[in-house]
């Protein structure tokens, strides 16, 4: 007997529709790739970094590829003594380049994004609905769009993919009856191989030994052994793991003692309190990108600043007060943190009554919104000790936060599956049904004119309007003097 009774025996014996499913990924796979091609900038706006790797960065793998190959599989310094231990995901990525164009390459990553979570979703579910509205929601994510402008974060996409499996081998394994270790072995590395990855693999190891724990009480309070024990077990090898490579990447932190740098952490300030409020700033403004991701622009950062501009705003002020009126631009600048704070309890809220529904029922099927219910509040941990900068006043690096995006969209598309069950009455369950598609669409659509603005408004590259094309046309290209200064290209 399987410990999901989600999973009984008969569901997961049911046929699988190849046919069917190969339909929707399809589907899923040309919906992606419209809204990326629709949503990419034109080529005269690409900066230095966008779609492929810093010049720094290429030389250093460039050396190792041709001459001492084996040395990419230890950290590498990606620059500004900024260490980087990701080989499968360098290798992968250097080969996919060095064979294609970078739009080509994006399209690629983001494909293989889409169609794995639809893969997994659907393998354990059977359920065309839950893995089109999932396949649907990552298609037209935002989340990413900073690989447009910063290529390593488009290579996200395809870590993504590798944790898909990560997740289905670790999935399978809590869901099925055989004792064989071959499973535990196969647990064990395929979260090997996905540290070796990307180090984004650390914000999802966390949260699921978190999942693990909390599996593990549960099963000790309803008396089931077998995913007790299994429970266990999943902890534990992903600790071991964690515990291993934490070591190991500790021998190249300088990034995160180095006094300013990017990746400075708080434990360096002078004043506890200093330390205390970054990281609880941090926290809420990762937690606000996460469920802003499925919103609409204008519900997640000031409309004002994003549509009719700082100079408008100023102008508007009639020369008042002179001195300070850059304080208004700040103002709208900041004003997100009010829906912040609204969005934030709310969800802290739906994550309290999930756990209560999940320890007040003997069906591990009530377990499963609570596993995404933890991704989505421990999937940034990694960033929260990291000193605040002001690349993070405006909250548009929503990559940073992708775990947690992408356990909050599996959460999504769960409730939207399960509605008949949880709807307390008609109403809620058609008006949830008819919102989510349409705040999704609104999403795609209004959230690269939002980012654009926030990331100018930092001093960061922005992301194209995928309205770009109803604007004015490419721009006569400007010859250059010859001793004109170089521009630093700034990511």
């Amino acid at each position: 007997m399987r410990p999901f009774g989600f999973y009984d025996a008969g569901r997961w014996r049911t046929k699988f529709e190849w046919r069917t499913f190969i339909a929707l990924v399809t589907i899923l796979v040309v919906t992606n790739i419209g809204y990326r091609w629709l949503a990419m900038p034109p080529e005269y706006e690409w900066g230095p970094l966008s779609f492929v790797m810093n010049p720094e960065t290429v030389d250093t793998i460039s050396s190792y590829w041709d001459t001492n190959f084996w040395r990419l599989f230890l950290p590498i310094d990606m620059g500004g003594n900024r260490y980087s231990w990701s080989p499968i995901m360098i290798i992968t990525a250097t080969f996919l380049w060095n064979t294609f164009s970078p739009a080509t390459v994006y399209f690629i990553f983001t494909s293989l994004h889409v169609a794995s979570f639809a893969t997994v979703a659907y393998t354990f579910t059977r359920s065309l609905l839950f893995t089109a509205v999932l396949g649907f929601m990552v298609s037209l994510s935002t989340s990413l769009n900073y690989g447009m402008v910063y290529g390593m974060a488009s290579t996200i996409h395809l870590f993504l993919a590798f944790a898909a499996i990560t997740a289905f081998v670790s999935i399978r394994y809590l869901t099925h009856a055989s004792t064989s270790y071959k499973w535990v072995a196969g647990l064990v590395l395929s979260w090997i191989f996905l540290a070796l990855c990307f180090e984004f693999w650390v914000n999802l190891a966390i949260p699921t030994i978190l999942s693990a724990i909390l599996i593990h009480v549960w099963a000790r309070r309803t008396d089931h052994a077998d995913l007790r024990k299994r429970s266990a077990i999943v902890a534990l090898s992903v600790f071991g793991v964690l515990l291993v490579y934490i070591a190991a990447r500790l021998q190249f932190a300088g990034q995160h003692v180095m006094h300013g740098h990017e990746n400075e952490m708080v434990f360096s300030y002078d004043h506890l309190l200093l330390a205390v409020e970054d990281m609880f700033i941090n926290y809420l403004t990762y937690l606000h990108m996460v469920i802003t991701s499925i919103l609409p622009g204008f519900l997640s950062f000031s409309p004002s600043y994003t549509y009719i501009g700082p100079e408008t705003i100023l102008a508007g002020q009639n020369g008042y007060h002179s001195l300070k009126t850059d304080l208004v631009i700040f103002s709208h600048l900041t004003s997100w943190r009010f829906l912040a704070g609204a969005y934030c309890v709310g969800f802290l809220m739906l994550s309290y009554r999930i756990l209560i529904s999940a320890f007040s029922s003997r069906s591990a099927n009530a377990l499963i919104p609570l596993v995404f219910v933890i991704i989505v509040l421990a999937g940034f941990v990694t960033y929260i000790p990291i000193k605040m900068r002001p690349m993070h006043l405006t909250a548009m690096l929503g990559y940073k936060a992708i775990i947690s995006s992408s356990g909050f969209l599996i959460l999504i598309a769960w409730l939207f599956y399960t509605a008949p069950a949880w709807a307390k009455s008609e109403f809620i369950r058609k008006a949830f049904i008819i919102v989510l598609p349409c705040f999704v669409v609104l999403a795609a659509f209004t959230r690269p004119a939002v980012e654009r603005a926030g990331l100018e408004a930092v001093g960061l590259g922005s992301v194209s309007d995928p309205f770009w094309w109803l604007g004015d046309p490419a721009p006569e290209p400007v010859q250059e003097p010859a001793s004109g200064p170089a521009q630093e290209p700034n990511p």
